[in-house]
């Protein structure tokens, strides 16, 4: 397997030497008798244009025959050759190598091949310069055996490196069980957190407490004690009831309310003076009676008014007589 290929140019058939070695060859009647292209000659009926014509294109198929020609003395060299050189070989046996009259010849014209007297061989200038012959390639070339056992012993180089199925599983589990850790810290810490509603104060409706509730949602609002208070100290500022504020909220539709956006009709709540008064001072005096509803029944009168009964005696009126 060593020695069955050889290094070939693939712009070879256009080198000067190979053009040489067919023009060679085409001259030469042996090759011209055997390719049965001798072409025409003026001594026997044709022109000498007519022998030029031929003569070109029979230089043309020559330098391909040339290149095959080559191939094949060239595979013979590898495999036989010791330092460009071929013992016992003659120009005359190239031909007979390569099944080409005069090709030896040709060979020999452009100093690829040339016969050493002294050697009593072939010499083959710059061969080793192309090509390493197939004995020195077999020289260095490793059996199947021993290919067979670097091989084993590679892949016993990688069993040793490579982790243990064990320890390959459980370095997984672990990485997997530290990226589902890390998936839930992330989802707890990204999780909304559900608001808590207020309670509805006493001083407001039930249903005016569930319409205003209703439309905060619409409007993606929040209800917290702090939108309370807001809405509360707003209506303080209107002279209005907190109900009364929400139900105006409420049929404005919108998701903020204000005092200093309320109409003058709005603001008409059929509270007289005295009474906007009253409720004030009871705001000022006892919030949480103020957040009663309006006209909600009292138990006891400590509920509106802190009172110390006195027990007196009577008094009697005019003088007393005798």
């Amino acid at each position: 397997m060593a020695g069955d290929w050889i290094k070939m140019r693939v712009n070879l058939a256009t080198h000067p030497k190979v053009l040489a070695i067919a023009e060679h060859l085409a001259s030469c009647d042996e090759y011209q008798d055997w390719s049965t292209m001798a072409g025409f000659v003026p001594s026997l009926g044709g022109t000498r244009a007519d022998y030029e014509r031929d003569f070109t294109a029979s230089l043309r198929v020559t330098r391909y025959v040339t290149v095959c020609a080559l191939l094949r003395f060239w595979g013979y060299a590898n495999e036989h050759a010791r330092d460009e050189f071929i013992a016992t070989l003659r120009v005359s046996d190239v031909d007979e190598i390569v099944q080409v009259p005069g090709f030896g010849e040709a060979l020999a014209s452009v100093g690829w091949a040339l016969f050493d007297d002294e050697r009593r061989g072939l010499h083959l200038p710059g061969f080793n310069e192309f090509n390493t012959s197939g004995h020195e390639r077999s020289a260095s070339a490793k059996s199947n055996a021993e290919r067979q056992r670097d091989y084993r012993a590679r892949l016993k180089t990688q069993d040793s490196n490579a982790p243990s199925c064990n320890e390959s599983d459980v370095t997984r589990n672990r990485r997997e069980e530290k990226r589902r850790e890390e998936k839930k810290e992330d989802k707890e810490d990204t999780a909304p957190r559900k608001r808590v509603t207020p309670p509805k104060p006493d001083d407001i409706d039930q249903q005016v407490w569930d319409d205003w509730l209703s439309l905060r949602k619409a409007k993606r609002a929040p209800v917290s004690l702090t939108v309370l208070e807001d809405a509360r100290r707003e209506s303080s500022k209107a002279g209005m009831s907190l109900e009364n504020f929400l139900r105006i909220w409420c049929r404005r539709g919108s998701q903020g309310l204000e005092a200093a956006w309320l109409k003058p009709d709005e603001r008409s709540t059929g509270e007289t003076a005295y009474q906007r008064s009253m409720r004030e001072r009871v705001e000022e005096m006892s919030p949480s009676v103020a957040r009663k509803a309006p006209g909600m029944a009292y138990d006891r009168a400590t509920q509106i008014l802190d009172c110390v009964i006195v027990e007196a005696e009577p008094l009697a009126i005019g003088g007393a007589h005798g």
